[in-house]
């Protein structure tokens, strides 16, 4: 079965599209129960709502529909930036103390 909206391939027991979150058009079969809590390995990506283990590219649950953002701290511009503004505040800093140094004994 396929997305009407966005053409991604759906798994079957799927009520929305894992990539654009529209609803499925095909009444899907029963879903299949979703893992337990308890079950979960340590690592993976898991779904807010209703526990079931998702792949890194789905923002949106295949089983009940919840959307799932990925934490601000596990995206790869946050920490560049962070990085980045790190470089500078030490740079600034470093500048800072060579000039105060270079005006009192220079």
């Amino acid at each position: 079965m396929f997305c009407t909206n966005c053409g991604e391939k759906l798994p079957d027991n799927a009520k929305t599209c894992p990539k654009c979150g529209a609803p499925a058009e095909e009444a899907a079969p029963a879903a299949a129960p979703a893992p337990a809590a308890a079950a979960k390995p340590a690592r993976g990506r898991f779904c807010k709502g209703c526990g079931a283990k998702l792949k890194r590219s789905e923002t949106v649950c295949p089983y009940c529909g919840a959307k799932n953002r990925i934490p601000i701290t596990k995206r790869f511009w946050f920490w560049a930036i962070l990085l980045l503004l790190a470089a500078l505040g030490l740079f600034y800093l470093f500048t800072l103390c060579r000039d105060l140094y270079l005006s009192l004994f220079g």
